[in-house]
């Protein structure tokens, strides 16, 4: 399966029967296409689930200046890679990151909350397709087709077959992310 920039943009121009670049950046119709479209297309698929490659657990760096809001920490989010999303704050001291109830709010690039020391569960913006599993390649390809395939086919028909091909893809990958966990509140089942 592809493992760069290129290749994922090859696969989609290929499903469009469209010409193969050979640099993201090069000059004609499909490289502008994909180096317009690639980095947007990737950050969209990425921002609408939380993959299991994009999410990490860090211990957050404390800011000294004052908060001037009603909690009483601040925190810097991490930024490299960047933090997309925060999904919630975990208990430092357990040692299993139990979540935290508690409230918090983002501003810019700081987190503020109340707890000291802050540890956070969060979605990183992933840019190396080495991290990509094969099953968000082949949907991210397929999103590719889908945004580039009226400008370099005009095929109506063809973006129809390519919709329905991304919505199966992207559903496919979803259902493969719930195999790497387990809600820790559902009951084992015992084998027969």
């Amino acid at each position: 399966m592809a493992s760069s920039e290129v290749s994922i943009c090859n696969l989609a121009l290929t499903r469009l029967k469209a010409k193969r670049i050979s640099d993201i950046t090069s000059k004609g119709p499909e490289a502008e296409l994909c180096n317009q479209y690639y980095a947007i297309t990737r950050d969209e698929l990425i921002a609408n689930y939380d993959w299991h490659f994009t999410i990490g657990r860090i211990v957050l760096a404390s800011i000294s200046e004052p908060t001037l809001s009603e909690f009483v920490y601040k925190y810097q989010l991490p930024i490299n890679p960047a933090c997309i999303k925060v999904l919630n704050l975990i208990d430092v001291y357990s040692g299993t990151y139990t979540k935290l109830i508690a409230k918090w709010i983002i501003e810019g690039d700081q987190l503020h909350c109340n707890e000291s020391p802050c540890a956070i569960r969060y979605k990183k913006q992933i840019t190396n397709t080495d991290k990509f599993p094969v099953l968000f390649k082949k949907a991210l390809a397929l999103r590719l087709a889908m945004e580039m395939c009226m400008k370099l086919t005009q095929d109506a028909g063809l973006y129809q077959i390519v919709t329905q091909e991304y919505v199966a893809a992207y559903q496919t990958a979803i259902t493969h992310e719930g195999s790497w966990s387990r809600n820790p509140d559902e009951p084992e089942k015992e084998w027969v």
